[in-house]
């Protein structure tokens, strides 16, 4: 036959297929963990509400805004360089106004 026969010794003392798998599931070795297909709460309930979710455009920008964490200093600085790209505009255009 092309397949081995399992003795039951080796079936009682756990070296069978199962007992061999066994040597190869390390805890913490995981590849594909069950919380990377859990939806992060980026997008507030209320913009939810207003229909944006990370398919629009406005959406991904706010579940970028707010997946930020203030403690980590590159977050930081996203965080800044945004400010600066949404008030840019707004400061030229009054900026041409006034002069």
């Amino acid at each position: 036959m092309l397949r081995e026969r399992s003795s039951k010794r080796a079936i009682l003392s756990g070296r069978g297929y199962s007992g061999r798998m066994r040597e190869y599931d390390e805890p913490g070795d995981d590849l594909i963990r069950p919380e990377d297909f859990v939806v992060r709460p980026g997008i507030p309930s209320d913009a939810r509400r207003m229909g944006l979710d990370r398919a629009t455009e406005e959406g991904a920008m706010v579940e970028l805004a707010g997946s930020l964490n203030r403690s980590k200093p590159s977050h930081r600085l996203v965080a800044w360089v945004l400010l600066l790209a949404f008030a840019a505009p707004l400061l030229f255009g009054v900026s041409r106004q006034l002069f």
